[in-house]
């Protein structure tokens, strides 16, 4: 009598963790998808990419070249594709996390209060303190 209701519970359990992971390679497949874009210098700068670090285009303000400071484009291209590794790195967490959620919560009984997504910080620092070309530091010497 035991075994039969414990291996209910169990292959119950086992067809939830076979669609937790179906969901995590949909919600995989969904942020690989969208395409993210990373700026530097105010938007002088860009640099876009798919989820799955394909890249799809740079774009530079011509202001931003001056041919006697190339140190500041490299500065301002290294900004940018930290700012597109960090928001691809954010939408794949909030992907992620979504499709944990709505998983996890029919695996403890259905929805609860903690069913609302968690508020990701607005971007992680790349240690530059900031997107404009004078918060990269000293450059060109």
């Amino acid at each position: 009598m035991t075994s039969q209701d414990s291996s209910g519970g169990l292959g119950d359990l086992l067809a939830q963790m076979q669609s937790l992971q179906s969901q995590l390679v949909t919600a995989q497949a969904e942020a690989g998808a969208q395409e993210v874009e990373g700026e530097a210098g105010g938007g002088v700068v860009r640099v876009r990419a798919t989820g799955e670090l394909a890249f799809t285009g740079v774009s530079i303000d011509p202001t931003a070249i001056d041919p006697a400071d190339v140190g500041l484009l490299e500065d301002l291209m290294l900004a940018a594709l930290r700012d597109l590794a960090g928001k691809i790195e954010q939408l794949r967490r909030q992907a992620m996390g979504a499709a944990m959620s709505g998983a996890l919560g029919g695996l403890f009984g259905g929805a609860g209060e903690d069913d609302e997504p968690v508020e990701l910080p607005p971007e992680p620092s790349s240690g530059d303190g900031g997107s404009g070309p004078g918060a990269l530091g000293p450059v060109g010497g």
